[in-house]
């Protein structure tokens, strides 16, 4: 049996601490000032991965989720998403009872996860404290702690193949076209040879989840207040990015397009030009496989889709395609659909089938903790 489990980090506003299990649909409300319990690892058999982000509060941001959700409990590769959170996440139709996959979640503990930085990551109290702290105040930042996860967690990672992590602004397809059970490479990236922010494997050795040690400048990455881009390193420095460039010991997977050649909701360097838009892409999820269609009348099957610049257009989810029972649903810049839905493919034909360069803008940069220096 193939068996993956995914692992997402998640810190929302302040407030009162909800636990959820996603497998039984049940919560256990805890007021705030109580004791805070120990956060206790949960045993995995065969492949993990671990996956971090930030938070995306709001309605519709939270059916995103639920989209989220259901794609990975649908997937063909059963693994796991494990999420850390300091508030409830949505509440999303229930599962299928024949899923594959699950999302799970657990409440963040500010005095224990102080110490397990500590413990883990050879931090003194006060950086200890200052990682926490940002970690809750500037959620945004956490993208610059993915590479340090599979340390900084790794109790939770035991008897598990893979660990890794993934943005949830996606849509999973059929995530055993990686082989993940018979590959012979240590760390796969959807942007070879480049880390990638949005999806990332790695085997779970020690080898890969201290290879952000190497940097001589990591503790500065992750414990600034602000985006430092410790993981995609498009910033410079001793990023991670170059930590895994320059590796030689370890086997990267050469080829990026196991992924598929174009996984996201623009035009990227990849796939036909740099930042640029194309109003006509449209992404189809049937059964768990992923259409991608091009307005340029290309296609391409994808194991994931990025709706990275879509979902700042609040795109609406219809509640009927989070059902578990319903197979196939569409995607476009105006939102989600039913795969019956008769006005998707005419108003997709109504748009122009210019692809418009430089057209998109990432709104993250403006972000209060983004590091513009």
């Amino acid at each position: 049996m193939k068996f993956v489990c995914l692992f997402l980090l998640f810190f929302f506003p302040q407030g009162s601490a909800l636990r959820l299990n996603w497998q039984s649909n049940t919560a256990l409300l805890e007021a705030d000032g109580l004791a805070e319990p120990p956060m206790v690892a949960l045993a995995r058999t065969n492949t993990q991965a671990c996956l971090i982000n930030t938070p995306w509060v709001g309605k519709l941001t939270q059916a995103y989720f639920c989209v989220f959700k259901k794609t990975v409990e649908a997937n063909d590769l059963k693994f796991h998403f494990t999420y850390f959170g300091d508030s409830s996440l949505p509440d999303c139709p229930a599962a299928a009872p024949d899923s594959k996959g699950e999302v799970i979640f657990h409440h963040l503990e500010v005095n224990s996860t102080i110490q397990r930085s500590m413990d883990r990551l050879g931090l003194t109290r006060e950086e200890a404290k200052t990682l926490v702290d940002n970690t809750l105040t500037c959620p945004y930042a956490n993208n610059d702690l993915k590479p340090i996860l599979g340390l900084w967690f790794e109790d939770y990672f035991d008897g598990c193949k893979f660990w890794g992590w993934g943005d949830h602004d996606l849509v999973f397809g059929d995530l055993s076209a990686l082989e993940l059970d018979t590959t012979p490479y240590d760390m796969l990236s959807a942007y070879h040879p480049t880390v990638a922010g949005p999806l990332f494997f790695a085997r779970n050795i020690p080898e890969t989840k201290r290879l952000f040690l190497k940097s001589s400048d990591w503790k500065r990455f992750v414990l600034t207040k602000g985006l430092t881009v410790f993981d995609e390193g498009w910033k410079g420095g001793e990023s991670f990015n170059k930590m895994y460039m320059q590796e030689t010991s370890l086997k990267k997977h050469p080829d990026f397009t196991v992924f598929g050649k174009c996984h996201s909701d623009h035009f990227e360097g990849r796939c036909g030009g740099h930042k640029s838009r194309d109003s006509r892409r449209t992404m189809t999820w049937n059964k768990n496989k992923i259409e991608l269609k091009m307005g340029n009348g290309k296609t391409d099957h994808p194991v994931f889709f990025h709706f990275r610049i879509w979902k700042e257009n609040k795109l609406p989810v219809p509640s009927e395609i989070l059902d578990a029972n319903v197979s196939c649903f569409r995607m476009s810049e105006d939102g989600f659909s039913t795969c019956d839905d008769k006005e998707f493919d005419a108003k997709i034909l109504t748009k122009s089938k210019d692809i418009v360069m430089n057209d998109l803008q990432r709104s993250e940069h403006t972000h209060k903790c983004f590091v513009t220096d």
